[in-house]
C-alpha cells in the first residue's frame, strides 16, 4: 500500500471501493482492511477531501460483522452480503447509507460457453477441514448419492499437503483426482453436469457461497447442502438439501422430466445473467454512491415474419405479443390480400422485400431477427438471446441445437452444439446485433439463410412446433418451479428494515443517553462532539499526541446521572479510537464547586460525591487525536445485564488462552489451543454472587461472537470458601441456572476448546429473546406446529410431514414454523424439500403480523400460538387441527400420572389448558376453522370445554393412511399366527403392558402357543422394563428401534395380525396403516377406536383386558376363514374411510376455500409486490 497516493492521483477515480479482503495482491499486505490502519484511513481521507465517495463491502457478513465494523464506520456507503446485517450496521453507524449487495458472477470468467465435453456426474472443487463438523457430515451424507448418479470427482485444494487434518477421509480418497490452479477452475465448473457446493454459513437469509453464482453462470447444475439464503434467492434452481434420500428423489425427478437437466441449468443461467452479474452489482454501487453511470441501451428489437395467409400472421403475432421483452416491433411480409387488407392489426406490413427494406431504414433498431410462422416461440425467446449480448463478444446468437416437432415426436437437432460457435444457424432462429443499414448491407431478407452465430440453449423454441401438443412442448418450455425471490424485492426488504429495533451493543445497565449529560461542543475547537440520532455522543479530537484537554457542558445539571447510593458503580461505553475519560464536577446550592470525579471507560467506576452536591457539570478529559462514540452511560443494573469484565477479570499473555476487556467492557478472547484440547481458565477472585438471577431456575443468557468453542463456567463456594457445586453455561441460548442454597461466593471462568477468537459481549441475568425483524418467507402459507421431523430425528410429528408431502403433490406448498420457546435465535433448516423455521413466541408473533401470510395451518394450538395469531392480518383464514392431548383434561389420560406429584402437576396444567380453550372458543376470530380427527374427539372436546362450535365452524376429517405405500395383497392364512406390534414406549397410554400380558396369557392357555411368532418393534423410556417378561420366550423377537415408513410397509408383508391395544386413541394412524396392508387389528374399545374398527374389520375387546386380547389372537389363529375375512375387511375399511379422497382432498378443499395461495417467488409480478405488503406491518 505504500504507493497508494501516486496510484490514486494518476487514476483520479470516480469512486473508492474497498471490500473485506484478508490479504493483498500477491500477499502484498495482510489484514490491512480489518485492522483499518493509517494507510486505509489516509486513502479514505484523500478521497473524501476530493468528494470521491468511499464505499465498503463486507462480504464476510454475518460471521465477521464485528470484525469489520470499525472499518465500515470510516466509509460513506456500506454494502453487506447479509440482509439481516443491514439494520445492524445502520444502528451501529448511525446513518442509513447501508445496503444489501450479494455475491455475483463475473461473466469474463464464468459463463455458459462450453470448453469441454461434460461428464454426466458431479465435481467438487474444494477442501476438507476437520474442524467443520456440520459441513463434513453433510458431505458424507450427500456423496454416496452423487456416486450413484454418475462420475464424482474431487479436486482437492489441499492436494499433496502433509497436514493430515486437511486430508479427505479414507472413504473419499478414491474420488480425489488432484487439484486445480485458479486459472484451471473451469475443468470443475464446466466439465460436469453438476458441481457440489458446501455452505458453512447456513442460517443467513442471503449470504452463501460465491461459487453458486459462478456455477449457475457456467450452465452447471448446483447440488448443495442446505442454506436458507440459497433457497430464498434461487428457489428450486439448485438442489439444496441435507438429506441423501431427498437428493436422490430430486435428481430422479429432474432426470425423468423431459429435457429436465438442461432446462434446469438454463434457468440458472437466465437467473444469474438477469440479476446476478457484477454488471448488476456495479450499477447498484454507483447508484447508491451517487455516481452517474452510462445510460443503458433501449434494446429495440425488430422481428421479420414471412407469412402466406392470415392464420400464419396471427400465429406470428401471438408469438411476439407473448414475449417478456417489451420493446419489439413486428414486420410482416406477405402477398396475401387478407393480411394486407388488415394492415392496421400489425406493427408494419409490407407486400414485398423492397417495401420492407424501406420500412426498416425508416426505423431505429439495435437487434434484428426473423420469426417463423410454423414454429413455436416461448415468451422468453427474445430476452434469453438479448441476455447473451450483455456478456458475450458476439454479434449474432441463435438456436443451432433445438427441438423439432416431426408431427409425431420431438427430435433434437445438432445435439451438443449449445453454447458453442456454429457456422450454420438459421436466420429464423437467430438474433443479430445490427441496425437496419448494417443488416441490409450484409444480408438478404431471406429467413432460409443461415449465419455464423453463438448457439444458445434449447429452451423457448420448437421448430415446426406451432401444432405440437403441450406434452411435447414440455421439452422446451420454462419449468413451472420456484425460481427464487427477485433481487429488487430483496433489496426493498433490506432498505425498509428498522434499525431502531437493533441494539448494538447490548446495553449492560440502566442506560442514560450521553447527549443528555454532555450536550454539544461546537466546531472550531480541537475537541468537538455532538449527539447522533441515537442520543450517543460522537467525539472528534485534533489535539497533538502529547496534549490533553478538558471540555465541559455549559450547563449545570440536576444530578440525575448519579446512582442511588454512595459507592455504587457506573459504567461508560466508549468505542475504540480516542484516549478519553468522563469528568464530573460537583456544585452546592450556591453553585460553588465542592468536588470532582474522573471516570474510566470499559470498567465499573465506584462513584462517591460530596453530600452537599446539588448540581453537576459533566465533561470530557481528552488526550491526543482520534474519534470515538460514547454509546452509553449506565447507572447500576436495574434490569439484567452484567459487565463481563467484573466476572472474569483479565487473563494475561503467555498462556494458550488469553482474554482482556475492550473499551466496552466486553471480553475479547483468543485461544491457541490445539484442535483436540480444552482448558478451563478462571478469575483469580472469589466474587459475591451478583451474576446469579433473582430466583433458582431463572435463565441467563450469554452473547459470544462466533469464532471459538467456548462456554462459561461458574464454581460455587460456601462461607468457608469450600467448593459446593458448578454450572457450565452455553452461548447463544437461555440457560436455566440452579445453584447450591449455601452459595456465598462464585468464581467465574471459561471452558475453551481448540483455537480461535471470540468476544463475550453480553451476560444477561434474565432470558433473552432476540427478534429484530420478521424473516422473508418463501410462501404465503405457513404451517405452525410444536415439532417437525429432521434428518436426525424422523419421528417428531412425522404424520404432519406426511400430510404436507401430500399437499405438495397437489401443488399446495407451505413453510413450517416450529415453536420452541427455548430457541434464542430464529433458525432455518430443510426437511424433504420443506423449509422449516424454528423460533420462540416473539419470532412467531413477528411472522404472524408481518403481512406475508394468506393462510395459516396450526397443529397443536397453545397459548403462545393463539397470542401470535388471534389478531394477525391473515387474509384467507386460519385452520386449526385438534389431535387430542393438547385439548383434553388430565383425567382422560390419568393412567400416565401414576404418582401424587405427577397428578397434582397434571391437574394444575389441566385447569390452565381448559381455561385457555374456553377463551379460544369464546373469542374465535373471523375466518378461523377447526378440524378434529374423529367425531369422538369433537364431541368430547365440546363436553370438556363446555362450549360447542356451530357446525360450519368445524369439520371432522381423519388423518390419511397412505394406501399407495400400505397396499393390500391377499394374506396367506399361515400369517394368522404371525403377530406384529409397532409402538412407541414413551407412555402407558400406548398400553404396551397389555400386549405383554396378553402374550403371557396366551402362553399359559394356548394349546398351540409354539406356532405363534411375535415381533415387537419400538423404543422409548418404558421399553426395556415393559419388554422384560417376554425376553426368554423363544417365539418372541424384540427389536428396540424405530422403523421408517418404507420399512414398516415391508414388515407388514410378513405378518397377519396387528396387536395394538390402547388406553386413549383419537384415531390411530399406525393401526390404520397395518389394516391397509391387510393385517387384522386386535385392539381395545376405548375413545375413538370404534369409529375406525368394527366387527367386520378387526376385533375390538373391552378395555384393560389382556385375557380378551389373548382370546382374540387365539380365535383368529383357530379360524383361517375368519382371518381371511377380517384381513380383507380391514383393508376395505381403510380404503373406504382414510384414503386421499376422504382426507387430504377434503382438507385442501377446506384450506383453499378462497383463492389458491402460491409461492411468493411466483407472485413477484403482482401489482403489489410481497415486500410492500410485508413492510406495512414490519414496524408495528
Amino acid at each position: 500500500m505504500e504507493n497508494w497516493k501516486a496510484e490514486l492521483e494518476e487514476a483520479q477515480p470516480d469512486l473508492l471501493f474497498v471490500e473485506s479482503a484478508w490479504r493483498g495482491h500477491n500477499n502484498s499486505w495482510w489484514n490491512a482492511v480489518q485492522r483499518c490502519g493509517p494507510e486505509l484511513h489516509a486513502i479514505v481521507d484523500w478521497c473524501k477531501r476530493r468528494d470521491i465517495p468511499a464505499v465498503f463491502w463486507n462480504k464476510e457478513d454475518p460471521v465477521h460483522f464485528s470484525t469489520f465494523l470499525d472499518t465500515a464506520s470510516v466509509f460513506d456507503v456500506v454494502f453487506t452480503t447479509d440482509v439481516d446485517c443491514v439494520p445492524r450496521y445502520r444502528a451501529a453507524l448511525g446513518h442509513d447509507k447501508v445496503f444489501f449487495l450479494p455475491f455475483a458472477a463475473q461473466p469474463l470468467y464464468h459463463n455458459p460457453l462450453e470448453e469441454f465435453t461434460r461428464f454426466k456426474g458431479c465435481s467438487f472443487a474444494g477442501a476438507y477441514y476437520q474442524k467443520y463438523a456440520d459441513r463434513n457430515r453433510d458431505f458424507a451424507e450427500l456423496v454416496p448419492v452423487l456416486r450413484e448418479y454418475g462420475k464424482f470427482d474431487i479436486y482437492d485444494r489441499n492436494f499433496g499437503t502433509t497436514n493430515e487434518a486437511q486430508w479427505f477421509p479414507e472413504e473419499f480418497r478414491g474420488n480425489v483426482v488432484g487439484h486445480l490452479l485458479p486459472e484451471d477452475i473451469g475443468v470443475a465448473y464446466k466439465g460436469y453436469t453438476y458441481s457440489l457446493n458446501l455452505n458453512s454459513v447456513k442460517q443467513s437469509q442471503s449470504m452463501f457461497a460465491r461459487r453458486v453464482f459462478e456455477l449457475l453462470a457456467s450452465n452447471t447444475g448446483v447440488i448443495s447442502n442446505y442454506s436458507r439464503g440459497l433457497n430464498l434467492l434461487f428457489g428450486d434452481l439448485t438442489v439444496a438439501t441435507d438429506g441423501a434420500q431427498r437428493l436422490r428423489e430430486r435428481l430422479t425427478e429432474i432426470e425423468q422430466t423431459p429435457n429436465g437437466t438442461d432446462r434446469l441449468r438454463q434457468l440458472g443461467v437466465r437467473k444469474v445473467f438477469r440479476e446476478h452479474t457484477y454488471r448488476h452489482r456495479l450499477k447498484e454501487i454507483l447508484h447508491r454512491a451517487g455516481v452517474t453511470s452510462p445510460r443503458a441501451d433501449d434494446d429495440a428489437v425488430l422481428l421479420i415474419g414471412f407469412v402466406d395467409e392470415l392464420a400464419q400472421a396471427l400465429n406470428v403475432t401471438e408469438s411476439v405479443h407473448k414475449q417478456t421483452h417489451d420493446n419489439i416491433d413486428l414486420l410482416l411480409i406477405s402477398r396475401a390480400s387478407e393480411v394486407l387488407s388488415s394492415a392496421s392489426q400489425w406493427s408494419y406490413v409490407a407486400s414485398d422485400v423492397e417495401e420492407a427494406k424501406t420500412m426498416m431504414r425508416n426505423r431505429s433498431f439495435q437487434y434484428i431477427g426473423f420469426i417463423d410462422p410454423h414454429s413455436w416461440y416461448g415468451p422468453e425467446y427474445v430476452r434469453d438471446m438479448l441476455d447473451v449480448f450483455t456478456w458475450a463478444k458476439v454479434s449474432r446468437v441463435g438456436h443451432a441445437e433445438r427441438y423439432r416437432w416431426s408431427g409425431e415426436e420431438m427430435v433434437r437437432e445438432n445435439q451438443g452444439t449449445s453454447w458453442t460457435i456454429q457456422p450454420q444457424v438459421p436466420f429464423k432462429f437467430s438474433l443479430m446485433a445490427a441496425d437496419a443499414d448494417e443488416f441490409l448491407a450484409k444480408h438478404q431478407l431471406d429467413p432460409a439463410l443461415k449465419t455464423h452465430a453463438l448457439s444458445v440453449s434449447t429452451l423457448e423454441l420448437c421448430e415446426g412446433g406451432c401444432s405440437a401438443p403441450d406434452s411435447a412442448l414440455e421439452h422446451v418450455t420454462t419449468p413451472v418451479i420456484d425460481q427464487g425471490a427477485s433481487l429488487t424485492d430483496f433489496q426493498l426488504y433490506a432498505r425498509n428494515l428498522d434499525p431502531s429495533k437493533e441494539v448494538f451493543p447490548a446495553p449492560p445497565h440502566n442506560l442514560l443517553q450521553p447527549a443528555t449529560i454532555l450536550g454539544d461542543h461546537g466546531e472550531g475547537s480541537e475537541v468537538m462532539y455532538q449527539a447522533n440520532a441515537l442520543g450517543e455522543l460522537e467525539i472528534e479530537s485534533t489535539l497533538p499526541e502529547d496534549k490533553h484537554e478538558y471540555v465541559y457542558n455549559d450547563q449545570l445539571l440536576t444530578p440525575f446521572m448519579l446512582p442511588e447510593s454512595q459507592g455504587d458503580e457506573v459504567y461508560l461505553g466508549f468505542t475504540p479510537g480516542l484516549d478519553v475519560m468522563l469528568a464530573l464536577l460537583y456544585f452546592d446550592e450556591n453553585n460553588q464547586r465542592v468536588g470532582h470525579t474522573i471516570l474510566f471507560t470499559g470498567r465499573n467506576n465506584a462513584l462517591v460525591w460530596p453530600k452537599n452536591t446539588v448540581k453537576v457539570r459533566a465533561g470530557l478529559r481528552v488526550r491526543g487525536p482520534g474519534t470515538t462514540t460514547l454509546r452509553f452511560y449506565s447507572k447500576p443494573p436495574v434490569e439484567s445485564s452484567v459487565p463481563v469484565i467484573n466476572m472474569l477479570g483479565d487473563h494475561g499473555e503467555g498462556s494458550e488462552v488469553m482474554y482482556q476487556a475492550n473499551a466496552l467492557g466486553e471480553l475479547e478472547i483468543e485461544s491457541t489451543l490445539p484442535e483436540d484440547k480444552h482448558e478451563y481458565v478462571y478469575n483469580d477472585q472469589l466474587l459475591t454472587p451478583f451474576m446469579l438471577p433473582e430466583s433458582q431456575g431463572d435463565e441467563v443468557y450469554l452473547g459470544f461472537t462466533p469464532g471459538l468453542d467456548v462456554m462459561l463456567a461458574l464454581l460455587y463456594f460456601d462461607e468457608n470458601n469450600q467448593r459446593v457445586g458448578h454450572t457450565t453455561l452455553f452461548t447463544g441460548r437461555n440457560n436455566p441456572l440452579v445453584w447450591p442454597e449455601n452459595t456465598v461466593k462464585v468464581r467465574a471462568g471459561l471452558r475453551v476448546r481448540g483455537p480461535g477468537t471470540t468476544t463475550l459481549k453480553l451476560y444477561s441475568r434474565s432470558r433473552r429473546n432476540s427478534v429484530a425483524h420478521p424473516p422473508v418467507l418463501t410462501n404465503r402459507s405457513l404451517l405452525v406446529t410444536n415439532n417437525y421431523p429432521s434428518y436426525d430425528s424422523l419421528y417428531k410429528n412425522a404424520f404432519i410431514a406426511s400430510r404436507l408431502r401430500r399437499y405438495q403433490s397437489e401443488n399446495f406448498v407451505s413453510e413450517v414454523f416450529c415453536l420452541d420457546d427455548n430457541s434464542f435465535e430464529l433458525s432455518y433448516r430443510e426437511y424433504e424439500g420443506t423449509e422449516v423455521l424454528t423460533g420462540n413466541k416473539e419470532v412467531l408473533t413477528r411472522v404472524a403480523t408481518s403481512g406475508q401470510l394468506d393462510r395459516v395451518l396450526i397443529h397443536f394450538l397453545n397459548e403462545e400460538v393463539w397470542g401470535a395469531f388471534k389478531d394477525a392480518p391473515i387474509s384467507e383464514g386460519v385452520t386449526v387441527w385438534i389431535h387430542g392431548f393438547e385439548a383434553q383434561p388430565w383425567w382422560r389420560r390419568k393412567i400416565v400420572f401414576d404418582t401424587p406429584q405427577k397428578r397434582e402437576r397434571a391437574i394444575a396444567e389441566s385447569k390452565r389448558r381448559m381455561s385457555f380453550w374456553r377463551e379460544v372458543l369464546e373469542n374465535i376470530p373471523l375466518k378461523w376453522h377447526f378440524v378434529f380427527v374423529s367425531d369422538w374427539l369433537a364431541q368430547t372436546f365440546f363436553e370438556d370445554v363446555g362450549i360447542s362450535l356451530p357446525r360450519e365452524q368445524y369439520s371432522v376429517i381423519h388423518n390419511i393412511v397412505d394406501t399407495n405405500r400400505f397396499s393390500f395383497n391377499e394374506k396367506p392364512v399361515e400369517q394368522r399366527f404371525r403377530v406384529l406390534s409397532i409402538r412407541p414406549y414413551a407412555s402407558k397410554i400406548y398400553a404396551n403392558d397389555l400386549s405383554v400380558a396378553a402374550v403371557l396369557e396366551l402362553q399359559r392357555t394356548s394349546p398351540n402357543f409354539d406356532a405363534f411368532d411375535f415381533h415387537f418393534y419400538g423404543d422409548g423410556p418404558l421399553f426395556e422394563e415393559t419388554m422384560e417378561p417376554l425376553r426368554d420366550i423363544p417365539n418372541v423377537e424384540i427389536h428396540q428401534r424405530f422403523l421408517t415408513q418404507a420399512e414398516i410397509s415391508e414388515v407388514h408383508k410378513d405378518f397377519g395380525v396387528f396387536l395394538v391395544p390402547s388406553r386413549m386413541d383419537t384415531q390411530g394412524v399406525s393401526r390404520g396403516e397395518a389394516m391397509a396392508s391387510g393385517l387384522v387389528p386386535i385392539t381395545t374399545n376405548v375413545a375413538a377406536i370404534p369409529e375406525f374398527v368394527d366387527a367386520e374389520s378387526g376385533i375390538v375387546v373391552p378395555a384393560e383386558d389382556p385375557v380378551a386380547l389373548a382370546e382374540a389372537m387365539q380365535n383368529v389363529a383357530d379360524d383361517p376363514d375368519l382371518f381371511a375375512t377380517l384381513s380383507r375387511g380391514a383393508a376395505s375399511r381403510v380404503h373406504n374411510q382414510l384414503t386421499f379422497e376422504q382426507t387430504i382432498h377434503k382438507e385442501l378443499e377446506l384450506i383453499q376455500r378462497s383463492t389458491t395461495p402460491g409461492s411468493i417467488h411466483s407472485r413477484m409480478d403482482d401489482e403489489t409486490p410481497m415486500y410492500y405488503r410485508l413492510l406495512r406491518e414490519l414496524n408495528r
